[in-house]
């Protein structure tokens, strides 16, 4: 054999090689899904009617810092006039369309001047609120504040960068009792940017684009809020391994089809045959994530905690971001436990 020939032999050796380590990776693959969440705030299951009541101690005006290409504009403040209404009457419809409780009602007209200051109901008011209304509970929003800034575009007096709504507020759920009053706080604080489109021309069209603003954000705070008092749908990711071989491929054609429990039998076969540990630890990763969207919690919780088992052992060899990633699910997958079981508790 030449020396040329050895070269080439050589070189197809390490191609060889190289093809048997590309076919032996796995990529992984993310998805997005929606969990049901229970209420942030636990509200017995005693309460079947509650009131949303206006009781903010707001200013009637917001402070409004615009600049047009970094001078100031005539219009310091705007005016906050139905802000509360606006979100009182949104949260009431979030809540509602949860069918969390039997009834709920908005209170007619404010509870209290908004001028003066942040009062909190009286445990007493709570009750007669509660008598009057024939409720079980009061959600009050006892504060609403905005302040905006923001530059505007000096060609077409359009929003050039994005304005900045700062809001602040406090809503309190109230139980009333024979002995004392239940009060949960909900503190509202966020920076929101926002944009508007339209002609600012004059003061006037500037205050009114403003209060179009203030509205939406509004609108928006009382769609987040309402997950402190219904359950919720929660984005959340999810992923899944791949690999070369024909059984593993059929099951990821499954799984992208969405077709989770075929995916999840084809995967349970290859566990049992599998003999290297990594390709244990994805394999039952996976297994998890399909025994999960066909609804089998428990299940999925187990096989979870078995793949991070396998990663713990060689904890020493696997990369940080594996091994964390699967500690992370192997808790999701404990906390999704928790919370169908308070699920399964609301409905009986």
């Amino acid at each position: 054999m030449t020396q040329t020939d050895k070269r080439r032999g050589w070189g197809i050796c390490v191609c060889l090689n190289l093809l048997l380590l590309l076919a032996s990776c796995s990529t992984i693959r993310f998805i997005g899904i929606d969990t049901l969440e229970p209420s942030e705030l636990h509200v017995p299951h005693t309460v079947r009617r509650v009131l949303i009541v206006d009781n903010a101690a707001m200013p009637s005006t917001a402070p409004c810092a615009l600049t047009l290409g970094k001078i100031p504009l005539e219009v310091t403040e705007v005016t906050t006039d139905s802000m509360a209404f606006y979100y009182c009457h949104t949260l009431g419809e979030r809540i509602a369309d949860a069918h969390r409780y039997d009834d709920v009602r908005l209170y007619d007209r404010a509870y209290r001047p908004s001028h003066l200051s942040d009062q909190p109901l009286s445990a007493s008011e709570v009750r007669q609120l509660c008598t009057d209304e024939g409720v079980d509970a009061v959600i009050s929003l006892d504060r609403l504040q905005f302040s905006i800034k923001g530059d505007v575009d000096p060609l077409y007096f359009l929003t050039h960068d994005p304005l900045r709504v700062e809001v602040s507020g406090l809503i309190r759920l109230s139980i009333p009792s024979d002995t004392l009053t239940m009060v949960r706080t909900v503190h509202l604080s966020d920076t929101l940017r926002a944009a508007f489109e339209g002609t600012i021309d004059s003061p006037e069209s500037i205050s009114q684009a403003m209060r179009t603003v203030l509205r939406e954000v509004s609108l928006y705070m009382a769609d987040k809020s309402s997950s402190r008092f219904v359950p919720h749908w929660e984005p959340n990711v999810r992923w899944y391994y791949t690999s070369s071989s024909s059984a593993w491929k059929e099951a990821s054609a499954y799984a992208a089809a969405e077709k989770w429990k075929e995916a999840a039998a084809i995967w349970h076969r290859l566990y049992d045959q599998a003999r290297n540990w990594k390709v244990k630890a994805r394999l039952a990763s996976n297994i998890a994530v399909s025994e999960e969207l066909c609804g089998n919690l428990s299940t999925a919780s187990d096989w979870a905690e078995r793949s991070y088992t396998h990663y713990l052992e060689y904890a020493s060899v696997i990369d940080s971001t594996t091994l964390n990633r699967q500690r992370r699910y192997t808790e999701a997958m404990k906390q999704r436990l928790r919370s169908d079981k308070e699920l399964r508790d609301w409905r009986k």
